[in-house]
């Protein structure tokens, strides 16, 4: 991650992955919300850099057919700072092979 053009440390700060039907629904309602150690590793934090890991299990309870979700990904640094860092649309997709593998 850079931040004025610089690379940012991001090892003390916390990030979330949001997942719901409207931007405006409450994070409690959402489809699933992921974190620093569940879902979100920092995987090279001294270079800014994360992983966000959508387990199969967040996605269960959609729908049988394609629906598009809105999704965020916010940043709070260590000092209290938040910020959006990404933002738009997360569609699911059923399955296609039904049958076992």
């Amino acid at each position: 991650m850079k931040v004025g053009g610089l690379t940012r440390d991001v090892t003390n700060d916390t990030f979330w992955f949001t997942v719901k039907q409207r931007f405006s629904d409450a994070d409690n309602a959402a489809l699933f919300q992921l974190t620093n150690g569940s879902g979100i590793s920092l995987y090279d934090p001294t270079h800014g850099q994360i992983l966000v890991a959508i387990d199969p299990g967040n996605t269960d309870g959609c729908p049988s057919q394609r629906t598009v979700y809105q999704y965020d990904l916010s940043i709070k640094y260590a000092s209290g700072q938040k910020y959006t860092l990404s933002e738009g649309s997360f569609a699911v997709e059923p399955d296609i092979t039904n049958s076992t593998m």
